[in-house]
C-alpha cells in the first residue's frame, strides 16, 4: 500500500483545497466540501474527484455523508502523509499554509498580540503628543491589517 502523495495532482488537489479562498481559513479539521449531483441516475450523490477517489482507494482518505454537504476526512495515515508534505518546503509554501502548519503541529501558534503602552517619563508625555494624552496603545488587530493607534486621555479631575 503507497501512501505518499505522489501524484502532482493530489499535491495540487490539498494545496488548492486548504489554501484561502475565503478570508476565513480552511481548518484540515472542517474536511474537504464535495458538491452533489443535481440530477440523472446519481442525483444526490455526491461527486467525489478522480483524484480524491485515488486518496480514498488508498486509505488517505474517508468519506462522510452526514450532516450536510458530504465531505472528504483525512484519516490517520492521511494526516501523516499531509503532515510529512505540510512540512516539506518544496511542496507547500510555509508562508502561504502557515495555518495549516500550525494545526498540525509543525510550527508553534503564534502569541497573540500584546498591548504596549508608551508611558512617558516623570508623567509628561512624549513628544508629538498632546497635553493631555497619558499612553499610546496598538490595537491588537492580525498582522495582515494596517496597524491603528489610539490615543488614551487622562479625564479632567
Amino acid at each position: 500500500m503507497r501512501l505518499g502523495c505522489k501524484p502532482p495532482g493530489e499535491r495540487n488537489t490539498i494545496r488548492r483545497e486548504l489554501d484561502r479562498f475565503f478570508p476565513a481559513l480552511p481548518s484540515v479539521a472542517d474536511g474537504l466540501q464535495l458538491g452533489t449531483w443535481r440530477g440523472g441516475p446519481q442525483a444526490g450523490q455526491p461527486k467525489v474527484p478522480l483524484v480524491a477517489r485515488g486518496l480514498l482507494e488508498r486509505g488517505l482518505m474517508r468519506l462522510q455523508l452526514t450532516p450536510w454537504p458530504p465531505r472528504l476526512f483525512f484519516t490517520e495515515a492521511g494526516h501523516l502523509v499531509l503532515r510529512a508534505m505540510m512540512a516539506d518546503r518544496r511542496l507547500a509554501n510555509p508562508a502561504t499554509f502557515a495555518h495549516v502548519r500550525q494545526e498540525l503541529g509543525i510550527d508553534p501558534a503564534p502569541e497573540k498580540a500584546e498591548r504596549n503602552t508608551i508611558a512617558s517619563e516623570a508623567g509628561r508625555p512624549r513628544r508629538g503628543l498632546a497635553a493631555d494624552a497619558t499612553t499610546v496603545a496598538c490595537s491588537p488587530w492580525p498582522a495582515s491589517t494596517r496597524p491603528r493607534l489610539g490615543l488614551t486621555h487622562r479625564l479632567p479631575s
